[in-house]
């Protein structure tokens, strides 16, 4: 395996348990280890670390539970390939089982988080999600800071949640960041 291309492994058994199969982007509980490592490393080597959490907000129903579970995860695995179009190779991406998204932003800080929350926003926005059922989705953006926002991985990732929440609250479509 090479160590220094994660993805060059993906078929790795070890590869496997740690990413997302229909994503290909970290489980939660692999981002969460990583969250915390990285935390500590911001703390110590003192440089700015930002966190985003991101959910689409939710369409129109109408059609039957089965279509849109299919129609969902096929928006998932867009979503999780936007971000990856976006976001810098080193940045680091992650996935929880209730399709929520979050992003692990190095030397970001709260200006350059926002700026990053917009532009995926916008390039989400802007996406066709699909030919049979061509629109928009929109996506509900939270974001938090290391240090501004907490010392901790728990303290960041509570802010960066109660801003996802306040988007959301807001009328989604929106990126609201700790200041």
């Amino acid at each position: 395996m090479n160590d220094t291309n994660p993805h060059a492994g993906a078929g790795d058994p070890v590869w496997v348990s740690m990413l997302d199969e229909e994503t290909q982007v970290l489980k939660d509980r692999v981002f969460d280890y990583l969250f915390d490592l990285e935390v500590k490393k911001a703390t110590r080597y003192q440089y700015f670390l930002a966190v985003l959490f991101l959910e689409l907000d939710h369409g129109a129903g109408g059609r039957p539970v089965e279509e849109q579970e299919k129609a969902r995860q096929r928006q998932l695995k867009v979503l999780a390939d936007l971000l990856r179009d976006e976001l810098r190779s080193t940045d680091i991406i992650g996935r929880f089982a209730d399709g929520r998204f979050s992003v692990l932003l190095h030397h970001a800080d709260e200006v350059n988080t926002q700026r990053i929350g917009e532009r995926i926003r916008r390039r989400i926005h802007d996406y066709v999600f699909s030919q049979e059922n061509p629109g928009h989705r929109t996506v509900s953006i939270g974001g938090a800071c290391f240090p501004g926002s907490g010392n901790y991985a728990d303290d960041l990732r509570g802010a960066a949640l109660k801003m996802m929440e306040r988007a959301k609250i807001d009328g989604g479509n929106k990126v609201c960041t700790t200041s």
